[in-house]
């Protein structure tokens, strides 16, 4: 299989394990903590899924935007910005959300999905499982993603890993740095007006989805721990993610491989 195509099919491939199978793992997480420590519910509704809502949204376009960003200026795809897989990423990024924190992806998802789905689930348990989250996430990052990251990039990265925080949002000084990073997306190539069209369609059609489906996934699926009663949000997320992927690809940000 030619690298273009591989890339293209593995791209869509991971979506299913991100954004289905490990929120679904997360939900027995939380359940699991909740009924080993006897802890009752938190978080009364409907602010519960007023606030869901608001982390998802707030997660969501962080991944969005750091997803468009990796294929874009980084020339890579986002599994492989540890350098291991079909595509590392080929540019050191330090603009647009990379101008924020060093792992903005990994800010919005644990935003939108432990904190999230916590809310959802109207659990006190969330406090104990997003740290082992982090703790998680941090083991993963200095051993495995920043060693190959410096290794690669080794100076230039040490001067960008030493003025960012890791996951935590510096606003402060942000506009500066978004400037000085314009050039990395002169790599972005034609836009697809047929994929965008296509894109556009499934935007619609999903949101007209969860809107019906959405009182159902608050109220009726937050008690329960079977895979059917999550189905519809699990499934929606997934969706979402096919589209964002075809959404970058369209617009222009597909890496360019070698003929």
């Amino acid at each position: 299989m030619r690298p273009r195509a591989r890339f293209i099919l593995l791209s869509f491939a991971q979506i299913p394990v991100v954004l289905f199978v490990m929120p679904y793992l997360m939900i027995l997480a939380i359940r699991g903590l909740e009924g080993l420590l006897g802890m009752g519910p938190a978080f009364p509704p409907p602010w519960n899924g007023v606030a869901f809502a608001l982390a998802s949204a707030w997660g969501a376009v962080w991944m969005s935007w750091s997803i468009y960003y990796i294929h874009a200026a980084g020339q890579g795809g986002p599994a492989e910005a540890a350098g291991k897989g079909i595509r590392p990423t080929v540019h050191l990024m330090r603009g647009g959300p990379y101008a924020f924190c060093r792992n903005p992806m990994m800010h919005g998802y644990t935003v939108a999905f432990p904190v999230g789905l916590g809310f959802l689930l109207r659990s006190w348990a969330v406090f104990i499982f997003v740290p082992l989250w982090l703790g998680l996430v941090h083991v993963f990052l200095t051993r495995v993603e920043e060693p190959e990251l410096e290794r690669r990039f080794g100076d230039e990265y040490r001067e960008y890993r030493a003025g960012l925080p890791r996951l935590m949002l510096r606003m402060r000084g942000a506009r500066a740095r978004l400037a000085a990073a314009r050039h990395e997306l002169a790599a972005v190539g034609p836009k697809s007006p047929a994929g965008l069209a296509l894109a556009g369609v499934l935007w619609v059609l999903w949101v007209v989805s969860l809107v019906r489906y959405l009182p159902s996934i608050a109220a009726g699926s937050a008690a329960a721990l079977d895979i059917l009663s999550w189905l519809p949000l699990l499934l929606h997320l997934t969706w979402y993610g096919f589209n964002l992927i075809i959404t970058v690809f369209s617009l222009g940000a597909l890496p360019r491989f070698e003929k």
